[in-house]
C-alpha cells in the first residue's frame, strides 16, 4: 500500500505541516493538526478552528 504524502495547509492562519497518511487520523498523527466541522478544513490548534468556525457563522 502507498502512503499518501501531502502538505496540509492551516484554513485560519497558513501554518503548513507536511503530511503522512491515507486517512484523517493518520494525518492527524503525523501533523498534529484537527479537523473542522466539515472533514475538508484543517487547522494547526483549536484556537485556530475557533477562530476560524466563529468568523464563518458570523456570515
Amino acid at each position: 500500500m502507498v502512503i499518501q504524502k501531502s502538505i496540509i495547509v492551516c484554513d485560519n492562519c497558513d501554518e503548513q505541516a507536511f503530511a503522512e497518511g491515507n486517512c484523517p487520523n493518520d494525518i492527524i498523527q503525523s501533523t498534529k493538526f484537527i479537523q473542522g466541522k466539515n472533514e475538508t478544513s484543517w487547522y494547526c490548534s483549536e484556537e485556530c478552528r475557533n477562530e476560524h468556525e466563529e468568523d464563518e457563522g458570523e456570515e
